[in-house]
């Protein structure tokens, strides 16, 4: 599963780095490369994991219900579950609990973030500053704050600084205002918080943020095409320029600094239209391969492709088709043949068949999916018909059940 997750966030990444250059030759927004690649290495392993996408060990077997494996030993005594035949419960659970802790963890960090902001945006001073609507406080900012509504924040020397300078900061932040930054990051915030397992919408979040920015530039650079000027304003305002640090994605600070002025001089591409086509191709195909990368076999999928491929059968019905599974009242435990008890083989069998209607295994449906040796075979199919189980039941009624049964030969208690 880990790394499908991996493939699936590393080609959407490749598709958003594609499209971001190629947005740029053609001077369209590069945002929407990085927000398609957080929505897609965030659902696709999902959509994996649900059968929606192939198949990595192709069609799955029949929807039959596995029984717990029978342990059989020399002394004639069946025990319980064998751990060669089981998963790891234990170390699925810590794992769950693990992801569900540090989600929670993240969600509460931004929601304190959330509440320290609105308790600092009750101090805050409404004003106008050029005509523009702000929020005048003593240390925050520039920045947008997004709950519960947008708005510009404006530390107090900023008020101070020469008008023209004054002016350029408050159009960088009505870009960001009027784009809806504010929201589309405290968006990407939920979504790591939700997955945080999962690296790349991690560094596709990070590279998002600097993509606001590379825009927000942009835009502004085509009222205002002084980039040197700009730049020296950048980093006069990156020194003083502060934030909560409790409070990711809902502000976005003068950050990356270096890469956005190294972008604002970068000499256009001399036949951007080809550059852009060709870009824009790559980004198609490695988010095209991102939907056909193989998914890792689960329960979750094995469900979907039941309900999808379940054969319509009056007589026989499957686990999803019933209200309550067959179950064993009774075993006769196996005999372990001598011959291989002599020669301290050890091994595994697993049947398939129908549980009827008087409780006993229909020894002509018998079907061996999986046997070492075909001694232990014959062990499993004499001891069978002594079995007695509780009927599946459907609306009420018994009925039949197609079920497997693992049998696990062992010399050692």
């Amino acid at each position: 599963m880990l790394v499908h997750v991996l493939l699936v966030g590393a080609a959407c990444a490749v598709s958003a780095l594609a499209w971001e250059r190629a947005a740029r030759a053609a001077g369209m927004p590069t945002r929407v490369g990085w927000v398609v690649a957080l929505l897609a290495s965030t659902i696709l392993p999902w959509m994996g994991l649900a059968g929606v996408l192939p198949d990595a060990r192709g069609p799955l077997p029949l929807p039959a219900l596995l029984f717990d494996p029978v342990l059989v030993t020399p002394d004639g005594a069946a025990g319980g579950p064998h751990e060669s035949l089981l998963s790891a419960p234990s170390l699925t659970r810590f794992l769950a609990a693990t992801w569900v802790a540090t989600s929670a963890f993240l969600l509460v960090r931004l929601l304190v973030g959330i509440v320290a902001m609105r308790a600092m945006r009750r101090r805050w001073v409404a004003r106008r500053v050029n005509g523009v609507p702000v929020l005048i406080s003593r240390d925050v900012g520039p920045a947008i704050v997004a709950w519960p509504r947008p708005a510009i924040v404006l530390p107090a020397w900023v008020v101070a600084m020469p008008a023209d300078e004054r002016e350029l900061v408050l159009r960088h932040e009505q870009e960001h205002l009027r784009a809806g930054d504010a929201w589309l990051l405290l968006g990407a915030a939920l979504v790591t918080a939700l997955v945080p397992w999962n690296p790349a919408p991690w560094f596709i979040a990070r590279r998002l943020a600097i993509a606001i920015e590379v825009d927000c530039d942009a835009r502004l650079l085509r009222a205002h095409p002084h980039r040197q000027d700009y730049a020296e304003l950048l980093l006069a305002m990156a020194q003083r320029a502060a934030g909560p640090s409790l409070i990711p994605a809902l502000f976005e600070g003068i950050t990356q600094l270096e890469r956005r002025i190294d972008i604002m001089h970068t000499p256009a591409p001399t036949h951007p239209r080809a550059r852009a086509v060709l870009l824009s191709l790559a980004a198609i195909v490695a988010l095209a391969t991102a939907f056909t990368i193989p998914a890792p076999r689960s329960a979750l999928a094995a469900r979907v492709a039941r309900i999808a491929t379940a054969p319509r059968v009056d007589t026989v019905f499957f686990e999803y088709q019933v209200d309550s599974v067959a179950a064993i009242v009774s075993a006769a435990p196996a005999r372990y043949p001598d011959a291989l008890r002599a020669a301290k083989t050890e091994g595994e069998v697993l049947v398939q068949f129908v549980v009827g209607l008087d409780s006993l295994a229909e020894m002509g449906s018998f079907k061996v999916l999986k046997s070492d040796h075909g001694a232990f075979t014959d062990a499993v199919r004499e001891a069978l018909p002594r079995y007695r189980f509780a009927p599946a039941r459907r609306g009420g009624k018994p009925v039949k059940q197609l079920v497997q049964m693992p049998f696990v030969f062992s010399l050692s208690r």
